[in-house]
């Protein structure tokens, strides 16, 4: 395959991909590094949210809910307790309050 044929840009992660394996390379995806930008509905007008990874799939989870508890969530996810708290905390707790928490607070507890 040559790159005038590769309209999608195939040739080149093909290339990169045996230059890899060549030298035992091993390439892994680092999912804490991710990051997206998620359009969101709010009573007043929609806004661009840009979100971490695990943000982003706590978020889409209420596409289909109203509400979920800590543990639901936890379930859904299958993100650790502390990667799970850390993005709750930001949604939940942070300077702009994405999502609401039951009892409100500074804390994400199992309880919430």
């Amino acid at each position: 395959m040559d790159r005038a044929s590769d309209p999608l840009g195939c040739y080149f992660l093909r290339a990169f991909c045996c230059a890899l394996a060549r030298f035992r390379r091993v390439l892994r995806w680092q999912y804490g590094s991710g990051s997206c930008v998620l359009s969101a509905r709010f009573p007043r007008r929609r806004h661009l949210l840009s979100v971490s990874l695990y943000q982003s799939l706590i978020l889409l989870l209420f596409n289909k809910v109203e509400t979920l508890t800590y543990k639901e969530i936890l379930a859904a996810t299958g993100l650790s307790e502390s990667e799970l708290k850390r993005a709750l905390l930001s949604l939940a707790c942070g300077r702009h309050r994405v999502i609401l928490k039951q009892p409100k607070g500074k804390v994400v507890d199992e309880d919430d």
